[in-house]
């Protein structure tokens, strides 16, 4: 992917604004925007990586890093359409 392809955007944001977390099947914390729902990665001091969760293994980069619950970046280049599953709290549908 050519540096003009690739689409990183710095976002200043209210805390948490824009997202939403939710608790996939398996007990764990993910975040849950514009459709797209984001695993997390070990942390890095106070940032925490998020991942696509869906098509992470299949090659989508789409990516988010939060400090504080607030999104600083943000890589919403996906490579499919959102995918909608259930989760603990059936916040996702």
């Amino acid at each position: 992917m050519s540096a003009a392809e690739r689409q990183l955007f710095y976002v200043t944001s209210q805390k948490g604004a824009g997202i939403e977390f939710v608790t996939s099947r398996r007990g764990r914390r993910m975040i849950k925007l514009n459709g797209y729902t984001y695993s997390a990665r070990p942390k890095m001091g106070l940032k925490i990586r998020w991942k696509c969760s869906t098509h992470q293994p299949h090659g989508c980069r789409a990516a988010l890093i939060t400090v504080n619950e607030e999104i600083i970046l943000i890589n919403e280049n996906h490579i499919h359409p959102p995918i909608f599953k259930s989760t603990q709290n059936d916040d996702m549908k």
